[in-house]
This record gives C-alpha cells, structure tokens and sequence, in this order.
C-alpha cells in the first residue's frame, strides 16, 4: 500500500465530506482495512487525476450512486457534494436526469435523500 496515496486520498476526503469525516467507520471496525485500500485508490489514485474537478467528479459520484440504487453512499456522498459546492438545484437536475437511465423510483429515492439531507443541514 502506498502511504503517500493513502494519505492524498485522506486528504480528498476531507475537502470533500470535511474535517474528520474523512474515516466512516472506527478504528478497529472489520471494514478499516477495506476502507484503507478504498482511500489510497478511489480517492488517493482516480479522484486526483486531471481533467476533473472534485465538484465534477462528486457530482457523477451522486448520479452513478442514484442509478445503482447504494442509497448509504448516496446519502454521504450528497452530504460531500453539498460542502464541495454542489447547490439543491444541481443536485435536484442530477436525480431528475438519472430517472432517465436508471428509472423514476431511483430518481425518486434520490430526490427524496437530497430532500433530507437538505432539510438535516439546515437544522444545523
């Protein structure tokens, strides 16, 4: 494992889901290890590749996540697009696109994610 991408894909996440929530689960939780290889590579290795803004590449994170219906990380990585600057209206044209390549109910169940987290942040 390379701890110099490890640590590069450490620090994506925290320009994408903020400071400390960058680690999803717990030290010692049976997924760290997994997660670790996810940092290094996911975001260490393709979300620092050129061509693509992290804005960009959250925001086909969210549509990709809609379409196959992996509503825990649509939930976090709408949470992630939020702090990178994806505004409720892009995200709402987003879910609505998807309605067209993956169907109304994921769109639906998007939207409906979208609406909460909205409404969770505001709270705050």
């Amino acid at each position: 494992m390379s701890d110099d991408r490890y640590r590069m894909g450490l620090g994506v996440k925290r320009r994408l889901f903020g400071e400390g929530q960058e680690h999803p689960v717990p030290a010692g939780h049976l997924a760290e290890e997994l997660l670790r290889y996810t940092d290094e590579w996911v975001f260490g290795h393709i979300y620092t590749r050129p061509g693509l803004d992290l804005k960009t590449r959250s925001m086909l994170t969210v549509a990709a996540l809609a379409v196959l219906g992996r509503d825990d990380y649509l939930r976090r990585h709408i949470q992630g697009a939020l702090h990178v600057g994806v505004t409720p209206e892009e995200l709402k044209e987003i879910l609505m696109q998807m309605a067209f390549y993956g169907g109304i109910p994921c769109a639906l169940k998007g939207l409906r994610i979208a609406h909460e987290e909205l409404a969770a942040r505001e709270r705050r």
